[in-house]
């Protein structure tokens, strides 16, 4: 067993350091209306076998007796297909958001669902999906998420499913079973969506110990939901404890309390993007106080990481002080800040271009699917154009204005989104950024409360 918080603390800290995926099981689709594999194995079995499908029966071989008796493999697929064709929609739950926001780039899932890739898509991060075998011999591109159905889905040539595909998985999908060797021994893993008594994670935590062999580099996490059974609840605690033996620690949460795990998302989303902060604004403001006294005050917040876009005004006056308090400090500079490369940062005028808004939003992608927060000074269609994308990837907006800046002020206001984002954290914030009463230190507790400092 692991606590709630050392289970966000680390995994989100191996998430920040590019070293963590996650196996996402069918849990995390119901929201959608989609089955659990018990729920889908009741309606392949209506009007094909007479048998009552209950929790201790094994689902893929009553998969496999309906395949035998009447629909055959390719019926069952087709059933699948039809039944599991359905779109992401960002109001249904906020499992896949979490999950498309965070800074996490390998997802393993037994769903044959598309609602991840959609979620992924919606989020503005490009993606590649491996659903055929010979498709996980090929490695994405470090800025696309990589999707990997080790079980197939509804558009492959044929999904995991029977108790003859499970009895020759070793054997049909030795490229995958490869492929995840490598990543459960260079990444910590977090299994969300499943129930302890799901053959598909059975079979999965039955391959990690094979895979392993007891020689565990990464620790490796699962959330389950408490049974509602006395009995089942006392052997799903003898099974959590067994799964220490494969270097795998689980949290319980309440049974029905979906929004702990709502909860826990959330802030691993977060928190994978790690301490960082980006400062944008415009581009011809080349003498701000205020922007100067922030970039001096964010050094003093322990362990925050500056993000640089490599670009004129703001974001350079921020960097700069930031820079030089690191450098009076004998602070390792490389260990504060991150650089971002920006080929426009020598036009003046490129902030308010329609035409290089497009490059513009393809070169922010990077930094912004990885920050965590986003302090915005005025500025022209860049800068609007680098709020939308960070709201759009979770990331927290804080405004800075003064009173002269009426029409940034009045873009800020409008953005319902973005003020609802920042209430959580400080409505004490948001009355003094309506009143013209924001101060640098404001700024700074606001960023802090953020962090969580």
């Amino acid at each position: 067993m692991i606590n709630k918080e050392e289970l966000i603390k680390e995994y989100s800290q191996m998430a920040y350091k590019g070293e963590a995926a996650l196996f996402v099981g069918a849990g995390i689709s119901i929201p959608y209306g989609l089955p659990d594999f018990q729920g889908l194995i009741k309606e392949l079995a209506r009007g094909t076998i007479d048998l009552e499908i209950t929790p201790e029966l094994n689902y893929p071989q009553i998969a496999q007796f309906i395949c035998n008796e009447k629909l055959g493999k390719k019926e069952i697929k087709y059933k699948i297909s039809k039944k599991f064709d359905i779109l992401y929609d960002e109001n249904k739950s906020t499992y896949l958001k979490s999950i498309a926001n965070s800074s996490i780039s390998t997802i393993w899932t037994t769903n044959f669902d598309k609602l991840i890739e959609q979620s992924i898509s919606f989020s503005g991060r490009n993606y590649d999906v491996r659903n055929e075998e010979e498709h996980f011999k090929y490695y994405s591109s470090r800025n696309n998420v990589e999707i990997l159905k080790i079980h197939g889905d509804i558009i492959s040539s044929d999904i995991v499913i029977t108790q003859s595909d499970y009895e020759d998985f070793n054997i049909n999908h030795r490229i995958a079973i490869s492929r995840l060797e490598k990543d459960l021994l260079s990444k910590s893993f977090l299994f969300i969506g499943y129930s302890y008594k799901d053959p598909n994670i059975k079979t999965i935590v039955n391959t990690v110990k094979q895979l392993l062999n007891s020689k565990f580099v990464y620790k490796h996490y699962m959330i389950l939901e408490q049974p509602k059974d006395t009995n089942e609840s006392k052997l799903q605690k003898l099974w959590i404890k067994d799964m220490e033996r494969y270097g795998i620690y689980v949290y319980e949460y309440q049974y029905g309390n979906y929004k702990e795990l709502e909860s826990i998302l959330a802030k691993v989303s977060k928190k994978s993007k790690g301490r960082s902060v980006f400062v944008t604004g415009s581009h011809l403001n080349n003498h701000n106080t205020i922007a100067a006294e922030v970039g001096r005050e964010l050094f003093h917040i322990n362990n925050l990481i500056l993000k640089y876009g490599h670009s004129k005004g703001i974001g350079s006056i921020v960097c700069n002080n930031f820079v030089q308090k690191c450098i009076s400090n004998n602070v390792d500079i490389g260990k504060r800040i991150e650089i971002y490369a920006n080929p426009y940062s020598f036009c003046d005028d490129w902030d308010n271009k329609d035409f290089l808004l497009g490059a513009l939003e393809e070169m922010r992608k990077d930094i912004l699917e990885n920050v965590q927060i986003l302090i915005a000074f005025p500025g022209g269609k860049g800068t609007k154009l680098e709020i939308e994308m960070a709201l759009k990837r979770g990331v927290v907006v804080i405004p800075v204005m003064g009173e002269r800046d009426k029409k940034f002020k009045e873009y800020i206001f409008k953005n319902l989104q973005l003020i609802e984002q920042l209430r959580q954290y400080s409505v004490e914030y948001i009355n003094k950024l309506e009143c013209n009463q924001v101060k640098v230190a404001d700024i700074i507790n606001c960023v802090r409360v953020i962090l969580n400092d």
